[in-house]
């Protein structure tokens, strides 16, 4: 990772890689409308294969569509 930081030990890197994310967009440090980068810049950042970016990514947006779902129906 940029920071230097070890990913935390998580069930899977994808899931590792999805709440670290979901930790930068909660803190602030990315704002709605930022990209999240190349594949290729993110496979080098978390030194991981493409397909473990991919895993990570859809766990993310199914992350944010149960989120909302929940929403949904507290409102």
């Amino acid at each position: 990772m940029p920071d230097g930081d070890a990913l935390p030990d998580y069930d899977s890197r994808p899931e590792a890689i999805r709440r670290t994310i979901e930790a930068r967009i909660i803190d602030g440090k990315m704002r709605p409308g930022d990209r999240l980068g190349l594949k290729a810049d993110l496979q080098k950042e978390f030194d991981v294969a493409g397909p473990t970016i991919a895993q990570a990514l859809t766990q993310r947006i199914w992350q944010s569509i149960r989120d909302e779902a929940y929403r949904a129906t507290v409102e």
